[in-house]
């Protein structure tokens, strides 16, 4: 970058709307960006920081630094705990006298100094770390803000250079991988059995819905609420996996009682965990960026394009050979994934392949798999799987000894920073290839297994173990282990799940609960003996983030055994408890609640009673149960309602009648409670049983209608994807009631609270009404908030009375509805919902269509996605048609969004014109709003909009935006004087623009006269002169931008300080600064 000198400029409107720029600071120098790395407090000589990846141990960071594990965690006493664990996206310090440092004469981009690398052009992170010896992974750990999205890296950026990998230095020891620990005979039942752990399943579903699997939307909705498990978990550690081994072979002898495993915490990275590449065979490339290529001579462009071609090699004689050599000439062949035998039993060869995309822009696999059954007449498509991954084939044989062969193959499924393993299972029944799996077998970084464990079992079992979270949000969480298994030849379910040991005393308390609710089945001696050692045993330890940790589990532990006293018949006992709370835990939440409660029960005899007084408390004093709320994504949610459940028990007989009376007077209240009660220490699939069940209680007071067509009602769908073929049926059994529908989607889970819709309207305007419905399941696969997945399935009506499926756009996420209505004026009805789907955190995008007589069309501009945000329909103004849409949001939550400043955009249909953003206004009342930068964004969209609402909204913002008393907030180092003089730049070119396009080419040549005297040798006054002179003379908006474009794309801090502020806030690319209202830039 070339040292110029500018000065900062204020801006003033004086009269005739004309401006002058007036200088206001001293005379500046600037030159690069500022290195990502800046931030940290380190100096060179000292050494550098590293960012935890997941799958990073103390071990795996030393080896790869080149630095002892007795010096690095000399160097890092703060990320010293007990477990010696390192926290994802932990930073520390790699002290650089403990590694050998790279040598200077380095080719390439490197500068004089061997710690630091400017990026050239065409440079990527693979290329870079090429050429020092390292890989790319170390490279962006030690460079955690340089890592954008697309691994995009800016010319002129610093790169921080890390020491070579290599063998540690003498005088540390490497940490080596534990011994897993066997789990003792007596392992309590809740962990053991699969009707325990439904209130950790329904939490992992929540959690598997910030997973970032790329599948379909088809696909990973299938299966059943009640057998799916959160798997958008990061790699378990090596322990983990030799416990799979022990689970395995212990089943095979005693069953699966006594599976062993590692205690895993998901909120952290257990020591010796392995790489992707370790636990699952596939390529490192996923640490690292994409590379695009060009395809073979003769082999298809596109990924999409192999299918048919494979179809009409197929045709040929000596079609096995001719499809071998096709995926060979197109390097697009899988090692050991092409199989030549009879799978069908008719004698004749059949064809099993995988095939990979060999020209991938993706930094994760694309692949397939084709079955093609032989014949007389050659060979014919069997199936496709349409793989959202990575297909590796696992067998091609009757592994569950049905007399029918199996094709096995696992398609995994990477985000940025998960990956998930599916295990699919084809078997032919003697006419076609069909889905022999009930739900989905899906987990996280597993590792899994085809054999023979369990002795009462038909051929082989499927045991799939792992199921770690990595997040520093996920929460405490333990490893798990599955088997399914084919009970007599039927498709594979879930016999088992079993979760490992865990020394985290949550986990205990997390138990304890379960058998609580369980608890009059075995007189709570489960629930007893779990509490009493969540209560005494000091050897379990804190797992989360709670300063007070140990002493709230154990109160609350003893508060609960005082309840299961009083549900035992056992007063006395009970007040014991409460005595020894208060003795051990005095004035804490529990103490204080255990009295309201021995009070009441002291005064009434009545549990039920009791327990509503400790509910009011809790209600009141919210400390009682956020203290188990909130313990990560992955976990239970816990509120006033949990604190106390109430059971039908008495201990004596005045209490029996006590209890009885008040069960008259208020049997609803009382059977609400103990609903709620039961479901809320699950997660949202609990919740969604309860919404479901008072739903089809509400149905069941409905007219005698539904009671005539019950019979007539389709079976429940087993998988999102076939709602389509059953609501026909639905709509004619139920002649289209609402109720009725709305019955029969919460009685198959497709509906309950906030999840699912029915509507009956005219959504074609033809007079007669159709039907729009939103089956939303829970899905281990889900995309949306909880494990929520769904569709959007619009139905017409006939004249004969028949419903025909029109539209089912894609989904990939929770859909709402949002408003059906002629939103626009334009006298045509509009549909409009919102798809929320959740990564890291959660964004909603708002889609709208309308029928035009023969199909549904759009009727808003993509785009109108925001995170963590709302979406609602508000009237409009005089200027905008009809209704306008308010997005509300848009604070990610996380480093990489940036600066925290929520915003609200409007869209609207200006002349009936499809919706499109008219406004952006950050909230005034946040810290930072007051950032030129932010204030610039404002004024950009309202540039975008000016065509079609006029410029003068832009020129009032830009001019706003350029109030010196705006503020610099740049996140990477940039010096004040800097930034504020590349924003003022860029500001006033695109207010010229604004005045020019508006007709005030006037004003914006006396714009440009301000910007003159301001930065007269700047970058942009040079832009703007020859911008404005173009369009002065031609009146050719895309030609004055062709004009200077070599300008921007040759000064990338022209264009980059709009990158300065996180993803919550949009930037330019160099191509954008220059706005051409014709829409022929990007």
């Amino acid at each position: 970058m070339t040292n110029r000198q500018h000065s900062l400029f204020a801006v003033c409107r004086v009269a005739l709307a004309l401006l002058l720029m007036a200088v206001i600071g001293v005379l500046v120098s600037y030159g690069p960006l500022a290195p990502a790395v800046q931030a940290q407090d380190a100096s060179p000589s000292e050494g550098y920081y590293y960012t935890v990846q997941e799958g990073d141990s103390w071990s795996t960071v030393a080896a790869e630094t080149s630095v002892s594990v007795s010096d690095l965690m000399a160097a890092n006493p703060d990320s010293l705990r007990e477990t010696e664990w390192l926290i994802v996206d932990e930073q520390i310090f790699i002290p650089a006298a403990a590694a050998a440092l790279i040598s200077e004469g380095d080719e390439g981009g490197a500068t004089s100094s061997a710690r630091e690398h400017v990026v050239l052009v065409g440079e990527s992170w693979n290329s870079i770390a090429e050429q020092y010896g390292i890989t790319a992974s170390l490279l962006q750990a030690a460079n955690p803000r340089a890592i954008r999205a697309g691994l995009i890296l800016y010319r002129g950026e610093r790169l921080l250079i890390p020491p070579p990998n290599s063998q540690p230095a003498a005088g540390g020891a490497v940490a080596v991988t534990p011994e897993p620990a066997a789990v003792d005979d007596g392992a309590d039942a809740a962990q053991e059995t699969d009707d325990a752990s439904a209130e950790e399943d329904g939490a992992e579903a929540g959690a598997e819905a910030g997973a970032e699997a790329d599948t379909t939307a088809d696909d990973e909705a299938a299966g059943d609420a009640d057998t799916e498990d959160a798997d958008t978990e990061d790699a378990a550690s090596e322990s983990e996996t030799d416990t799979v081994d022990a689970a395995a072979d212990d089943a095979g002898a005693e069953g699966v009682d006594d599976a062993s495993g590692s205690d895993e915490d998901a909120s952290v990275v257990p020591d010796q965990a392995p790489s992707r590449g370790d636990r699952t065979g596939r390529s490192q490339s996923t640490e690292t960026e994409p590379v695009a290529q060009e395809p073979a001579a003769g082999c298809p462009e596109a990924f999409g394009d192999y299918a048919e071609f494979l179809v009409e090699l197929a045709s040929s004689p000596t079609a096995a050979d001719d499809i071998s050599a096709f995926l060979n000439q197109c390097n697009a062949s899988v090692a050991d994934a092409f199989v030549v035998e009879d799978l069908t039993g008719d004698g004749i060869d059949d064809l099993v392949f995988a095939f990979v995309n060999p020209i991938s822009d993706s930094a994760f696999v694309e692949s397939d798999l084709i079955i093609f059954n032989g014949g007389p007449d050659g060979l014919a498509l069997g199936h496709r799987a349409r793989a959202a991954g990575e297909v590796q084939l696992r067998a091609t044989e009757d592994i569950n000894s049905d007399g029918q062969t199996d094709v096995v193959w696992v398609d995994t499924t990477c985000g940025a920073s998960t990956c998930f393993d599916t295990v699919n299972v084809r078997s032919w029944d003697g006419a076609a290839w069909r889905d022999w799996v009930e739900g989905t077998v899906t987990m996280a970084y597993a590792d899994i297994k085809i054999e023979d464990v369990l002795d009462d079992g038909q051929g082989q079992e499927i045991v799939i173990s792992g199921g770690i979270y990595g997040s520093v949000g996920a929460g405490p969480q333990r490893g798990r282990t599955e088997i399914w298994t084919s009970d007599a030849g039927a498709p594979y379910s879930m016999a088992s799940k079993i979760y490992n040991e865990s020394e985290c005393l949550y986990h205990t308390v997390l138990d304890a609960n379960r058998a609580f609710l369980d608890g009059e089945a075995d007189g709570f001696e489960a629930a007893r003996a779990l509490y009493e050692t969540a209560a005494n045993d000091e050897s379990l330890i804190k797992c989360w983030v709670r300063d007070n940790e140990l002493e709230e589990l154990r109160s609350f532990s003893l508060f609960r055994l005082a309840l299961i006293a009083a549900n035992s018949d056992d007063p006395d006992g009970a007040a014991d408890r409460l005595a020894e709370l208060n003795a051990t835990y005095p004035d804490t939440a529990y103490d204080a609640a255990g009295q309201i409660w021995l009070n009441e029960y002291a005064d009434s005899g009545d549990l039920g009673a009791a327990c509503q007084a400790v509910l009011a408390f809790a209600e009141d004093t919210p400390e009682v149960w956020e203290m188990l709320a909130d313990y990560g994504f992955t976990n239970p949610v816990f509120d006033a309602e949990d604190v106390c459940p109430v059971f039908v028990v008495a201990t004596d007989t005045a209490a029996l009648d006590a209890a009885t009376d008040a069960a008259a007077s208020d049997a609803e209240a009382t059977d609400a409670t103990s609903e709620s009660d039961a479901a809320s220490d699950g997660a949202e699939e609990d919740a969604a049983d309860t919404a479901s069940e008072d739903t089809a209680s509400e149905a069941a007071d409905a007219p005698a209608s539904a009671d005539a067509t019950a019979s007539d009602l389709p079976e429940c769908p087993v998988d999102l994807a076939s709602y389509t073929d059953a609501v026909p049926a639905l709509i004619a059994a139920t002649g289209a009631d609402v109720a009725e529908m709305e019955a029969w989607l919460a009685g198959c889970d497709a509906l309950g609270e906030n999840r699912g819709a029915v509507v009956v309207a005219d959504l074609d305007d033809d007079g007669d009404d159709d039907v729009a419905l939103f089956p939303t399941i829970i899905s281990d696969r889900g995309y949306g908030r909880g494990g929520a997945q769904g569709a959007v399935l619009l139905y017409h009506a006939s004249d004969a009375g028949e419903y025909a499926l029109v539209e089912t756009p894609e989904v990939y996420g929770s859909p709402t509805l949002l408003a059906i209505d002629d939103l626009n004026d334009d006298g045509k009805t509009e549909i409009a919902w919102q798809v929320e789907g959740c990564s890291t955190f959660c964004v909603i995008e708002v889609e709208m269509v309308a029928w035009d007589g023969e199909q549904y069309v759009d009727v808003i501009e993509p785009g109108a996605t925001i995170a963590e945000g709302t979406a609602s329909f508000e009237p409009g103004t005089d200027d905008t048609a009809g209704q306008v849409l308010i997005l509300a949001g848009g604070v990610s939550g996380t480093p990489e969004g940036g600066l925290e400043v929520p915003h609200q955009e409007v869209w609207a249909s200006i002349n009936n014109t499809p919706y499109q953003r008219i406004s952006w206004t950050y909230d005034r009342s946040s810290d930072n709003n007051d950032c030129m930068a932010l204030r610039l964004v404002e004024a950009d969209v309202a540039l975008q909009a000016a065509p079609a609402t006029g410029y003068e909204n832009a020129i009032e913002l830009y001019i706003a935006a350029l109030d010196p008393s705006l503020t610099a907030c740049s996140l990477f180092g940039v010096t004040a004087q800097e930034e504020l003089i590349l924003l003022q730049g860029l500001a006033t070119f695109r207010l010229i623009q604004a005045q020019a396009y508006g007709g005030d080419v006037a004003g914006a040549e006396a714009t440009l006269a301000g910007l003159n005297a301001g930065q007269p040798d700047g970058s942009y006054t040079q832009a703007a002169s020859d911008w404005l002179a173009e369009f002065s003379a031609s009146g050719d908006g895309a030609a004055a931008c062709a004009a200077v474009a070599t300008t921007f794309e040759s000064n990338d801090e022209l264009w980059q300080i709009t990158d300065h502020y996180g993803y919550n806030h949009p930037a330019l690319a160099a191509e954008q600064i220059c706005f051409d209202p014709s829409g022929t830039q990007p």
